[in-house]
């Protein structure tokens, strides 16, 4: 028998390689910079935070802390959407 997902609780996910703009908007005001990476880039931790690191990201990003957090409405303007639920 599978073991019980304790993810349950935490930010709705979506498959790694395709969130629609509802999946965004639900994540709420902000999200971890994996996330924020995974919708638009479609790559991993390595990988976010090497941009992060670079100053590479199209989005903005700051500490709180030891974490990354990303702001969701310029996430949503990158696919093209705004944080209201209606297409840009």
């Amino acid at each position: 028998m599978p073991a019980a997902s304790s993810s349950s609780s935490q930010q709705p996910r979506a498959d790694r390689h395709h969130w629609t703009p509802e999946q965004v908007r639900a994540l709420g005001v902000v999200t971890d910079l994996v996330t924020a990476c995974s919708v638009v880039y479609k790559v991993g931790k390595s990988q976010a935070y090497a941009r992060f690191r670079a100053g590479t990201l199209d989005f903005p990003a700051f500490r709180s802390g030891r974490m990354v957090m990303v702001p969701v409405a310029p996430l949503l303007r990158l696919l093209g959407a705004d944080a209201k639920g209606e297409a840009a």
